[in-house]
């Protein structure tokens, strides 16, 4: 898939892909492990402004100490956060756009294959309805 591909989603509307941010959404942790806990606060922020959550697979992290991990339970979700804004037009005046966030493997092109298939089931009357832009 390059950026101009139009996404063919569920009901079989097509959008474009607009804009498409990257980050390493871990970059700022400093010490110790990812954990459930922190994960599930990332996405409920990411849920609260508005984007619609795609794809965010879950890896558990093997902690082979005796004790507990004092933080929660290690669990990391792949390490390239992706935002993107896909929009669909039926005129110059009527433009419908919806913020779609997913996590990946690799920066940039393609899309991995397990999120493309995501896209492919959104249903965009929902997503739209609720997270226009």
């Amino acid at each position: 898939m390059q950026y101009r591909d139009p996404i063919k989603l569920a009901n079989g509307v097509t959008v474009q892909l607009t804009t498409l941010q990257q980050d390493a959404h871990y970059e700022g942790l400093l010490e110790g492990l990812p954990t459930r806990e922190m994960n599930a606060k990332k996405l409920d922020a990411l849920k609260r402004s508005g984007a619609h959550l795609v794809w965010a697979p879950e890896t558990l992290i093997a902690w082979t100490e005796e004790r507990p991990y004092p933080f929660g339970v290690p669990a990391q979700l792949p390490p390239v956060r992706c935002i993107a804004t896909v929009g669909t037009s039926d005129g110059p005046l009527h433009v419908r756009l919806a913020r779609l966030v997913w996590f990946q493997s690799d920066w940039a092109f393609p899309i991995d294959p397990d999120v493309l298939s995501a896209l492919g089931s959104i249903d965009w009357a929902a997503v739209s309805e609720r997270e226009e832009l």
